[in-house]
C-alpha cells in the first residue's frame, strides 16, 4: 500500500499531512482464525518526524477475537502539529468475547 498527502496551502493550513508518504503491507492470512493485520510508516518529506503503526486480529474458535493496535511516533521536531504525541506511543490489546 502507497500513499502520497500533499495539502497545498502550506503550514498554515492546520493539517499534519501536509506533504508526506505512507508505505503499508497488509496481510490476510486465509486460515481458519481469519488472521489479518496491517502495518505501515508515515514519513514526513520535510521533517524527520515518522508515525509507525501496526493492526491485527485473530480469531480463536467461534467466541473469542484478540486484536492489538500500536501507534510509534518517532523524531516529531517541536514546530509540528503532531508533537503534543511525540512521547505518546500506545499499544492497545483488545479480548473480545461473544457468545
Amino acid at each position: 500500500i502507497g500513499e502520497w498527502s500533499h495539502d497545498s496551502r502550506g503550514g498554515g493550513a492546520g493539517t499534519t499531512l501536509e506533504d508526506d508518504i505512507m508505505l503499508g503491507l497488509r496481510v490476510a492470512a486465509i486460515d481458519i482464525g481469519s488472521t489479518e493485520a496491517l502495518l505501515g510508516v508515515v514519513q514526513d518529506i520535510g521533517t524527520s518526524a515518522r508515525t509507525l503503526f501496526i493492526e491485527s486480529s485473530r480469531r480463536f474458535g467461534d467466541h473469542l477475537r484478540i486484536s492489538v493496535e500500536a501507534s510509534l511516533f518517532s523524531e516529531i521536531p517541536a514546530e509540528d502539529l503532531l508533537f503534543g504525541l511525540h512521547d505518546d506511543d500506545f499499544i492497545k490489546v483488545e479480548a473480545a468475547y461473544w457468545f
